[in-house]
């Protein structure tokens, strides 16, 4: 009666996968959500205007980031 029984042990190690799953989607629709909303603030901001091409470059990392993201959210 002191030690757990193997199926509780599985039981509460199941649980624990489905929470990491669970915060770990959760972490990446976050991470989504800052990069759509960075982008957005970017093309706004040189609307109809020559964009640096330092900030063309960021603009490029956090498209191809937000698609990866996306992808591995539809996992």
């Amino acid at each position: 009666s002191r030690y757990a029984k193997e199926e509780q042990v599985e039981e509460v190690v199941q649980k624990v996968e489905k929470v990491e799953k669970r915060l770990d989607k959760k972490i990446l629709k976050d991470r989504a959500n800052a990069l759509q909303e960075r982008i957005w603030k970017l093309e706004d901001r040189y609307n109809g205007k020559k964009i640096p091409a330092a900030v063309k470059e960021e603009l490029r990392k956090n498209k191809a980031e937000l698609v990866q993201i996306r992808k591995d959210l539809e996992k």
